[in-house]
């Protein structure tokens, strides 16, 4: 499972059923898992820019990387948090690509096949890669998540993403 559907429980996979038809006790864990580590990312997040307040000059990535690093293990140690070495990387990995760049949208991004990046909603998330047009395990947290990284990309080039203009084209 990608880090972005262990992140977002909305994006996971159908969950297997029991023979009564309904969520099996394994599947109905792993969302409350799921959720709970979308719920832990935002709080670390929230506690991260709290604590970085003016600190944060975007100018200068690799600081603000060593700061993320340093702050969010101080947040986990302080709230007796315990995570795997994955879940951690996971998490750390997700919340600096959510302060530095354009959230879940970063491994794509950084994808030398994907050609295209097209964004329907929180969890419909596409790429075209040789030509073709593939759905992504991609998600965003809610619609709310997907605005602020949209806004983050096109604010820079002068367009705007509203009811008037439900729709914008823009090339980082």
């Amino acid at each position: 499972m990608s880090l972005l559907k262990r992140l977002n429980p909305e994006s996971a996979t159908p969950t297997k059923q029991n023979v009564r038809g309904g969520p099996s006790p394994e599947s109905r864990q792993r969302t409350v898992v799921e959720r709970n580590l979308v719920e832990m990312k935002l709080t670390i997040q929230s506690r991260l820019l709290q604590a970085m307040g003016a600190d944060l000059d975007l100018g200068r990535p690799d600081q603000v990387r060593q700061k993320v690093s340093e702050i969010f293990t101080q947040v986990v140690a302080a709230d007796n948090l315990i995570f795997t070495r994955n879940e951690r990387a996971a998490l750390l990995s997700a919340i600096t690509a959510e302060i530095l760049g354009f959230g879940p949208l970063e491994p794509l991004l950084a994808d030398e096949t994907v050609t295209e990046i097209m964004v329907n909603g929180p969890s419909k998330v596409f790429v075209e890669r040789a030509g073709k047009l593939i759905r992504t395990d991609a998600a965003f947290d809610n619609d709310d998540h997907v605005m602020r990284v949209i806004d983050r990309i096109i604010s820079p080039l002068g367009r705007r993403l509203d009811e008037s203009s439900p729709m914008v084209d823009a090339r980082l």
